[in-house]
């Protein structure tokens, strides 16, 4: 699917039964994103910004844990979903100029993954950005679709990235 520079890339708006995240859905559903899809991002409890993926069988490697290269595509979403809550640099064109990631603990197929996304700084053509992969060690949900960002402990990774902004449009997930 083939879009004019007119259009957005991302739509964003309230999930109902998840309350205080955001849906995070690419318009065209034959891009890579979709992989990976569903996927919610919110501000965090401590003003850092949380993108949530829920892992299937497909994201596995033969360990039965969440497959590294499934852990690197949902970082480099994250870097952009990130700046979507923050409202800074623009959706759509925009390119992954560098990622390093640490992968530290295996991700676990039954629980959610959590990017923990800061900005630490904005130029007119760079987004320097830091964070972190989080699961919970026990349930992190508490009712009504709501999670306990206290137990978001189990450290799965650490990365950091830069992005370069190029001209597109941002849709105000409001």
């Amino acid at each position: 699917m083939e879009q004019s520079g007119d259009e957005p890339h991302f739509l964003s708006h309230k999930v109902a039964a998840e309350p205080g995240w955001y849906s995070w859905d690419m318009v065209d559903k034959d891009r890579y994103n979709q992989f990976l899809a569903p996927i919610r991002i919110k501000m965090g409890q401590d003003g850092i910004a949380l993108v949530r993926m829920t892992p299937r069988i497909e994201h596995s490697n033969l360990g039965n844990m969440v497959h590294g290269g499934a852990l690197l595509g949902f970082i480099d979403v994250a870097l952009f979903a990130g700046c979507a809550i923050y409202r800074v640099g623009r959706e759509g064109p925009s390119l992954t100029v560098d990622l390093q990631t640490i992968f530290i603990g295996a991700g676990k197929l039954d629980r959610d993954l959590f990017a923990k996304v800061e900005i630490m700084r904005e130029t007119g053509r760079m987004i320097f950005i830091r964070g972190t992969i989080v699961q919970s060690d026990e349930d992190a949900a508490v009712g009504n679709g709501e999670i306990d960002e206290d137990k978001l402990t189990y450290l799965v990774a650490s990365f950091s990235g830069i992005i370069k902004k190029t001209k597109a449009i941002w849709t105000d997930p409001a």
